[in-house]
């Protein structure tokens, strides 16, 4: 066994898509921005905010990264070459897939499809980068409901 202390809820977070607001997801962004729009009722009688989400953003700017050669620092930037395309809202290192893991923001939902990813690692440096969906594993969701209780085997293919 391995103490490990808080880290690895924040692994299991990040892996899971578990988002936390104000650190990933601001009043900045409406909930479709943040991936929430499945809880958006737009049939729903009138309700303060419809008008504005009715006609708000659709893009998703929410995703999840993983860096084979560090963990990624939070705050850190995210690059396509060398244009800033976004910000890392939380990262750990994996032992799940020996890699580092992180949410990231980016500026625009367009730029998800960009190539050439690098993210700033905790060392300062860049790194390559691949930008992934969230959940990273799991996304039927039998983990937190109970149908899937097996200890997954690593590391994980990235």
């Amino acid at each position: 066994m391995t103490v490990c202390g808080l880290d690895s809820m924040d692994i299991r977070r990040i892996e899971a898509g578990i988002l936390n607001n104000v650190s990933d997801m601001d009043e900045t962004m409406n909930p479709f921005q943040a991936g929430l729009g499945d809880f958006v009722n737009l049939e729903k009688p009138d309700f303060i905010g419809k008008a504005a989400l009715k006609s708000a953003d659709r893009g998703l700017l929410l995703h999840g990264l993983r860096c084979r050669s560090a963990e990624p620092l939070i705050g850190g930037e995210v690059r396509a070459g060398r244009e800033s395309i976004g910000r890392v809202t939380a990262a750990a290192w994996s032992p799940l897939y020996t890699a580092g893991v992180a949410i990231i923001r980016l500026k625009a939902a367009s730029l998800v499809k960009r190539s050439d990813i690098n993210v700033q690692g905790r060392d300062l440096d860049h790194h390559a980068a691949e930008i992934v969906d969230l959940p990273m594993y799991d996304t039927e969701k039998r983990i937190p409901r109970g149908k899937d209780i097996s200890i997954p085997g690593g590391p994980l293919p990235v």
